[in-house]
């Protein structure tokens, strides 16, 4: 009887001993498929293209504008276009779990125990699935230009989640454009020598050189004899928006007025996010212009900023309204960019602290059309001459103060620098 009792004990630990090894095998298991599931991640946003390129995009683009090789259409048309595709590359909302069982916690700390003997990795956080979340939020922010706060997102983010180079390229990218200098170099620095000839460590290096430039620049500008407008114009568009600002403030009643000036202060509010005060000042700058580029390139801005708020509000509504009357292709473009679905509100308060200034930009755009819509909207003819000596015969499509003049030849649309624009006579 005794005999038997043994045995029954002895089956019994020895059951035990298997379920405990199988359990510690299993978790052990599960911790190591956690553990590459992350760093399967990581490698996805190091490797990751378009984070890289839409950074790189929007530098190139802002210095053509500033060197006046490409109008404001252009620029619009191509941030949109990419970030678009931006956006469509990230997927972070694949969720990874952690183990939070008996076996998943006991393994984790019998494995991270002997690697910490063997000073090697530990295993990551698993709670990284929810550190994502500020990830994607920060990525989206900073699409919709809110930088700043976007900062905030990437800071959390590296607290608790993962190091990442490109966290480090993305925050520089915020610094530079909201004209935080100093920041921005250091990061971009930190990137380099962390991660030298690889993908990051090259677009580092072309985003500081951009960097570089527009603070040479901007000293330049802000040191030069140019009017005030022009310098704030130029300000604006190597990101030194902050000294912009300062410039059109400075301006006497009759200049800060002008349709262009209220244009070039929104641009340089949506850079900082204020998204209330840049819909107004384009507003502003519709309302006065006599120059229909120039009321294109406001009502384009106030699309997108509609469209970034939510798919239906009173400022997206307004400006597609509007454009009946302009006539924009670039807008249309811009329309079939939209970018996918929001996963957050951002100044949802704003359509309808604007709504009334909305109707009543629509009911000056219905009359400035019904009693100027032909000169408006019919291309000119004209004679363009070059510096070089060349005459150009044709229609005009693009404003006469415009950075590249377009002009509809028998051979087709040309585009020519305003630089290089000796006279424009009417025919």
């Amino acid at each position: 009887m005794r005999k038997w009792r043994t045995e029954i004990f002895l089956a019994l630990v020895a059951c035990m001993a298997i379920w405990f090894t199988a359990g510690l095998i299993a978790g052990s298991v599960r911790q190591h498929v956690i553990e590459l599931e992350i760093l399967m991640l990581e490698r996805e946003y190091q490797d990751e293209g378009a984070p890289h390129l839409h950074m790189v995009a929007k530098f190139v683009r802002q210095y053509k504008a500033y060197k006046k090789e490409l109008s404001r259409a252009e620029v619009d048309l191509g941030d949109q276009k990419i970030l678009a595709a931006f956006a469509d590359s990230l997927n972070t909302s694949g969720k990874i779990h952690g183990d939070p069982s008996f076996f998943g916690m006991l393994s984790k700390a019998s494995i991270n125990g002997i690697r910490h003997l063997m000073n090697s990795r530990l295993l990551p956080d698993t709670t990284v699935f929810e550190v994502n979340r500020h990830l994607e939020l920060a990525y989206y922010l900073e699409r919709n230009r809110e930088y700043r706060q976007a900062l905030r997102e990437y800071s959390v983010f590296s607290e608790t989640g993962p190091v990442l180079g490109i966290i480090w390229l993305h925050q520089g990218y915020c610094h530079a454009i909201l004209g935080e200098v100093s920041q921005a170099r250091n990061l971009f620095l930190q990137v380099i020598q962390e991660h030298g000839d690889s993908q990051l460590g090259v677009t580092a290096s072309i985003l500081l050189a951009y960097l570089e430039r527009f603070v040479h620049e901007g000293g330049r500008v802000a040191s030069g004899g140019m009017k005030r407008q022009e310098r704030a114009v130029n300000l604006a568009e190597l990101f030194q928006c902050k000294e912009a600002l300062m410039v059109i403030d400075s301006l006497d009643a009759k200049e800060s007025l002008k349709a262009s000036t209220a244009y070039y202060k929104g641009l340089c509010l949506e850079e900082l996010g204020d998204k209330l005060g840049a819909t107004k000042s384009y507003a502003k700058s519709i309302k006065g212009s006599e120059d229909l580029t120039l009321s294109r390139d406001a009502n384009r801005r106030l699309l997108i900023i509609g469209s970034q708020i939510s798919p239906s509000n009173s400022i997206r509504n307004s400006a597609i309204r509007m454009n009946q009357t302009f006539q924009d292709p670039i807008f249309k473009e811009i329309q079939k960019a939209d970018l996918p679905s929001r996963v957050l509100p951002v100044s949802d308060s704003i359509p309808a602290q604007v709504a009334p200034e909305m109707d009543s930009l629509e009911e000056f755009v219905k009359e400035n059309a019904s009693t100027q819509a032909t000169s408006k909207t019919r291309p000119e003819r004209v004679k363009l001459m070059t510096k070089s000596g060349k005459v150009l015969y044709g229609e005009l499509l693009s404003g006469k103060q415009d950075r590249i003049q377009r002009i509809r030849t028998i051979m087709g649309v040309v585009g020519i620098p305003q630089k290089e624009i000796a006279n424009i006579i009417a025919q």
